[in-house]
């Protein structure tokens, strides 16, 4: 009977909120509608260059359903093509998550693993403890597997350095109707779902920064019914799908300030489950209307770009398992021997990021740069003394679009590499 409740209450979300309409803002460009065979379509998630959509297959809109006519499809390029079949092995295939040649299927109780390597291999299963009906989404951190659960308030994670024999999934965190998961550096963002369809006060989008010590803290305060989760391109903002009123919210990471995204369509969204971001556009599978929304990021975030640019930083404290944010950064050019001149100074943001160095404005910025991260001030107010005062970074910026210098950080050691 409980099992009937949670998806009748998910059904009935999905026919009923299609008539309520978002409360304003930010429109967003709808470049591409996919429908081709798409039944029932939960779940996206970039892969190889496209898209994988997770399909239900099932008769009946039922995301607990055990007909075994789940598959998992590849948008690549336009065209649709099946990367896993319906072949009994998935019912209600929602999060996905590929690591090392292996694709890892939330599917109502369990976690499905599939070789990409040997596709005809038989795929093996994981299975939950008895209760958890509602597995929705993954994600992976140094060899480690996290795994939500709706209707228990659960996060499992399983150990899966050695693909071929899994961990057993141990309760880990506490969250109330966690659903979508997203995991950067050591941070886990956590969107709230109400698995009986009731929205409450706690049901917002959660941030942990140690996951070590796993505290949930509300990244902001109003409520809804949150599923999928991703960052925008630019990683300076979160997008969240939201089925009441249904729709894409943008959450600043700096200001925390959440704006409503409007989409202009005839047939309006329902139920907009797990995003994805991927080369500057969202894919919104509409879960009750099988088709995914393939959406430019918003006309005022590029404003709120301004430009491009070529240079972008991150620190990483990994004494605490954190970002480093209010860190002041300085950028210098090398202009002659032993000489630096003054580019620019910014600071690290919420997530320790700073993405907007040197403008891309089609003049030539290639040289020697040199970062210097003030360190000290940061450990400082964290109580802790610093053997650096400050740490200064050398490289050299030529042809390539975009570089990206990320610094691991503690108080007493430092390295840094040429990241993504």
């Amino acid at each position: 009977m409980k099992k009937r409740t949670l998806w009748m209450a998910f059904i009935g979300l999905a026919f009923t909120l299609s008539a309520q309409t978002l409360w304003a803002d930010s429109n967003l460009k709808v470049s591409e509608i996919i429908r081709q065979d798409l039944r029932f379509c939960e779940s996206t998630y970039p892969y190889d260059g496209g898209i994988l959509v997770a399909n239900f297959g099932s008769g009946q809109l039922d995301p607990l359903n055990a007909e075994g006519k789940g598959y998992i499809n590849w948008y690549k390029n336009g065209k649709v093509s099946t990367l896993i079949p319906a072949d009994g092995s998935l019912s209600a295939p929602k999060g996905m998550l590929v690591k090392d040649g292996y694709l890892y299927v939330c599917d109502v109780n369990r976690i499905v693993v599939f070789s990409l390597k040997e596709r005809t291999a038989r795929p093996r299963t994981i299975s939950l403890p008895e209760g958890n009906l509602f597995v929705n989404d993954l994600v992976e951190w140094n060899g480690s597997l996290y795994a939500s659960v709706t209707n228990t308030d659960r996060i499992f994670r399983l150990d899966i350095s050695d693909p071929m024999n899994p961990g057993t999934p141990q309760e880990w965190a506490t969250v109330p109707g966690p659903n979508g998961l997203l995991l950067d550096n050591g941070v886990l963002y956590v969107a709230s779902y109400p698995a009986d369809g009731n929205t409450r006060d706690h049901h917002v989008v959660y941030r942990i920064a140690d996951l070590e010590h796993p505290r949930p803290e509300k990244l902001f305060q109003t409520s809804g019914q949150y599923d999928g989760i991703a960052f925008s391109s630019d990683h300076k903002a979160l997008y969240v799908s939201n089925w009441n009123p249904a729709g894409l919210i943008r959450i600043d990471l700096q200001t925390g300030q959440a704006t409503p995204l409007v989409l202009d369509l005839e047939t309006p969204l329902v139920g907009p489950a797990d995003i994805s971001v991927s080369e500057g556009k969202i894919y919104i599978p509409d879960l009750p209307n099988s088709r995914v929304l393939v959406v430019e990021e918003s006309v005022q975030q590029q404003a709120a770009k301004g430009k491009n640019y070529r240079l972008s930083s991150h620190i990483l404290d990994i004494t605490r398992g954190e970002p480093a944010p209010g860190v002041k950064v300085v950028l210098s050019r090398k202009s002659g021997e032993n000489v630096w001149t003054f580019v620019d100074e910014k600071q690290t943001d919420v997530n320790g990021r700073i993405s907007d160095f040197l403008p891309d404005n089609g003049k030539d910025s290639s040289g020697i740069y040199k970062l210097t991260f003030q360190v000290a001030p940061y450990f400082k107010q964290l109580g802790q003394e610093s053997f650096y005062p400050f740490v200064e970074v050398v490289f050299e910026v030529g042809d390539a679009p975009h570089y990206h210098v990320p610094l691991t950080l503690s108080p007493y050691g430092y390295s840094t590499y040429r990241g993504n």
